[in-house]
């Protein structure tokens, strides 16, 4: 039995940090080719494949928005969220966390995990609970479902439940702090969610100036 829980525990901090990662690529695509879109000799390159580079920019909007919203669902019993997880590692971590010197040592273990630890996060997400509200009315009313409401008036979504790029990164950052908490607590290992390649559509777009 406590084999089961720590081989689930393993497998939902891994897949969630799996799916952070990848979410948190396809938002800093979308960002920067945005941003990149701002600049004139830029957009004069993108131009060079307007269908490609409009579809890019909304698919990647679409699955980090789509991603996160995953990540930060409130619990229920068929989901994995870090609200399920968090639930999970509070009924568990004792037998997922033992903190004696020899095991620590063994695995690699650099933090102790005890339900004070699990309290602190699950404050941590009680204080964006709006933002990921917002987040969650994002998803619901135009990229999961098309809400009459906003199927033809877009931008009324941002003005009735506003969501900024610092929001979604804190957001991000909030979810790899707390998962990364629990991995480094059971071996001592932590994921980087930042790709180092996320950049190289430098080379496209570089490219398609000298077109």
């Amino acid at each position: 039995m406590s084999n089961d829980i720590v081989k689930q525990f393993v497998n939902d901090v891994e897949g969630l940090l799996e799916e952070l990662y990848q979410l948190n690529s396809f938002y800093l695509l979308n960002k920067y080719l945005k941003q990149k879109s701002n600049q004139e000799d830029n957009l004069n390159a993108m131009n060079k494949a307007p269908a490609f580079f409009n579809l890019t920019i909304h698919s990647f909007q679409y699955s980090s928005i789509m991603g996160l919203a995953k990540i930060f669902e409130p619990a229920s019993r068929d989901s994995k969220s870090i609200n399920n997880f968090l639930n999970f590692v509070e009924s568990n971590h004792k037998k997922i966390f033992l903190n004696d010197s020899t095991t620590k040592k063994k695995l690699g273990r650099t933090l102790n995990i005890d339900e004070s630890t699990i309290i602190k996060h699950k404050e941590k997400l009680c204080e964006v609970e709006p933002i990921v509200k917002n987040l969650l009315s994002w998803r619901d009313k135009s990229f999961a479902h098309n809400d009459k409401r906003y199927f033809k008036d877009r931008e009324a979504l941002g003005r009735d439940f506003p969501i900024t790029y610092k929001e979604i990164e804190n957001l991000i950052q909030l979810a790899a702090e707390i998962l990364n908490t629990y991995q480094v607590g059971y071996n001592g290992n932590s994921t980087h969610i930042i790709p180092s390649n996320t950049y190289d559509v430098d080379k496209v777009i570089n490219a398609l100036r000298t077109i």
